[in-house]
């Protein structure tokens, strides 16, 4: 035994002494099967099952996945995001949750270096990422279970995590100010995966921008803001540009529209949506969440139409102020 802990300790000091592009892969190989078990745990938690039995399964055909099918991020895009077995659609969040893990930890380690401090940063994170992971599954299965939202019904042909490295350099801030900056990048991200899980319930065909779908209604007295006549409701009514800059679709007890306009804008959100609108717990004010559709053309096949979802979220706490997290998914019909 005595043995077993001197090679050990050898091998540590090895590791220590090894180059930092070294250090990152090692560590990038380890947040990466972070990231998988977090994906285990944002699954089954909110199900009430194990987290240790039974294996892995794919949870449309319900084959027990190989090892080589559990190779975090790099699986999912060898596969193309489906299934090696079946060829169902598999979740885009698999390998966003993956890849924000990596990113966590190797921002930490970038700016602590290889120390206790860095370690004990990138577990507080990874923590906050499940813990924020299994929330909003829990309200995603509320949801499904009231209004019959399916998970995947449409193909997710690309998915680009457009993100600034700005953010994660505040990530490793030690004290109050850098905890409380950690967990509104992780929510800000978890909003904007939020919105992206929700669009894919719809028929690209029928995907609008948030103006689309509040203000430019086909008859002018549906617009949310159609009886606001002076402030900044009725310039976000007629200007694109203020609309984009204030606009947000997440409210609380704390933050909500009048209520007449509340009003309008939960039934157009049911209408888009296809279930009920629910307020966001207190805390969520400092959010700012607006989602714009574009039509591109693909370029392999000119007479198909692709939609560029963009989602934005914005923070504006008092330690945080204008950060922008956006995520841009390509969706089509196949």
């Amino acid at each position: 035994m005595e043995g077993l802990g001197e090679t050990i300790g050898l091998l540590f000091e090895v590791f220590l002494k090894a180059p930092p592009l070294f250090h990152a892969a090692v560590i990038a190989m380890f947040a990466g099967l972070t990231g998988s078990f977090i994906n285990v745990c944002i699954w089954r938690i909110p199900r009430r099952e194990s987290i240790v039995f039974p294996r892995s399964r794919c949870t449309s055909c319900g084959h027990v996945l190989d090892p080589i099918d559990l190779i975090p991020i790099l699986t999912w895009l060898v596969t193309r995001g489906h299934c090696r077995h079946c060829g169902a659609p598999v979740s885009s969040r698999y390998v966003v949750v993956e890849a924000i893990n990596v990113t966590l930890w190797l921002s930490a380690y970038l700016a602590l270096g290889m120390t206790g401090r860095f370690f004990w940063t990138g577990v507080g994170l990874s923590t906050i990422l499940a813990v924020t992971g299994i929330s909003l599954m829990s309200r995603e299965i509320k949801r499904r279970e009231r209004a019959g939202f399916t998970f995947i019904s449409i193909m997710l042909t690309a998915l680009v995590l457009a993100i600034s490295i700005g953010p994660f350099l505040d990530l490793t801030r030690t004290g109050f100010v850098g905890a409380t900056k950690n967990q509104e990048y992780v929510k800000a991200y978890a909003l904007a995966m939020e919105r992206i899980e929700e669009i894919r319930g719809i028929p690209p065909a029928n995907l609008h921008s948030d103006r689309k779908i509040y203000i430019e209604t086909e008859r002018l007295s549906d617009n949310i803001f159609a009886d606001e006549v002076l402030g900044q409701y009725a310039e976000m009514r007629e200007s694109p540009k203020v609309f984009a800059e204030k606009f947000t679709d997440i409210y609380t007890d704390q933050r909500k529209l009048p209520d007449p306009v509340m009003e309008r804008f939960k039934r157009d959100f049911k209408r888009y949506y296809g279930f009920e609108y629910e307020l966001y717990p207190q805390g969520y004010e400092v959010f700012r969440r607006i989602t714009t559709v574009d039509e591109v053309k693909d370029k392999y096949d000119p007479g198909r139409t692709i939609r560029k979802v963009k989602v934005t979220v914005e923070i504006n706490s008092k330690v945080t102020k204008g950060r922008k997290i956006e995520l841009e998914s390509l969706m089509s019909e196949g």
